[in-house]
């Protein structure tokens, strides 16, 4: 459409879309299982309790320490490809026909990885190396090919990647944290990441303007092998939450993997 009319036509044919959305948001029927209290607590506590539980929970807990400081690392390369991504194809001089195909396959990495991240699982030693190869692989183009498609290409795959690993490492947090503060944990690992991607972003957008994307991709790149080297410590040394205990019935055992599932 921003090929064939114009960009800000585009645009405004994306509103019904956005009201579609919004009805079918009236129909959804939030769970409210993490609404009710844990045991041994009475009820609502006060804005200062939770905040002083949430922060005790993160520093006091290595491996939440672990998970929070990896959530929010993928979380910002995530940021980064849907933020800055559109940069490579104004670096290539691409025609506005190309940006439609490149947003849509990036935003639908997010489900692909939805998709994904129930039949991966990272805790397995062949698993973390594939996802790992195909996050360096995705950074090394990103840095290097001057090819709009394959770049398409590299930050699908590298953002389908990085929500797999999310999505379990959201689990492993919730399984680390207690009940009562799960939902503070996990918006302090969210707040976290767009704290990082502030001044990540400003440096990106600095390197950018006086060296060209591609320079600014190193950056990146340096953030993909930090991520990299924590997820195989974290999933290497972390238990899987929903593996069964050692020496469980097979009844035991794979009612399970039927809740997990």
């Amino acid at each position: 459409l921003a090929s064939l009319w114009s960009p800000r036509s585009a645009y405004v044919a994306t509103l019904p879309f956005v009201l579609g959305s919004l009805v079918f948001l009236g129909f959804v029927r939030e769970p409210r299982l993490h609404r009710q209290p844990s045991s041994g607590d009475s009820g609502r506590r006060g804005l200062r309790s939770q905040a002083r539980d949430t922060i005790s929970t993160i520093v006091s807990h290595r491996d939440v320490r672990r998970l929070a400081m990896l959530m929010a690392l993928s979380g910002l390369l995530v940021q980064m490809i849907i933020e800055f991504g559109p940069l490579w194809l104004v670096e290539l001089r691409s025609s506005a026909a190309a940006y439609g195909p490149f947003s849509a396959a990036v935003f639908a990495a997010l489900g692909a990885g939805g998709f994904m991240a129930g039949r991966a699982d990272l805790h397995l030693r062949a698993h973390r190396l594939v996802g790992a190869a195909v996050i360096v692989a995705s950074s090394i183009v990103v840095a290097s090919v001057h090819h709009a498609a394959t770049i398409t290409v590299a930050m699908t795959a590298l953002a389908a990647v990085l929500v797999v690993a999310q999505i379990q490492m959201t689990s492993k947090l919730h399984a680390a944290s207690d009940s009562s503060v799960r939902a503070g944990v996990s918006s302090a690992v969210s707040t976290l990441t767009f704290v990082v991607f502030l001044p990540l972003s400003i440096t990106f957008g600095l390197i950018t303007e006086t060296f060209g994307v591609y320079r600014g991709a190193l950056l990146i790149g340096a953030v993909v092998a930090i991520a990299v080297f924590l997820l195989d410590d974290v999933f290497r040394t972390s238990p899987d939450p929903h593996a069964p205990p050692a020496g469980a019935p097979p009844a035991v055992e794979l009612g399970v993997h039927m809740v997990a599932s």
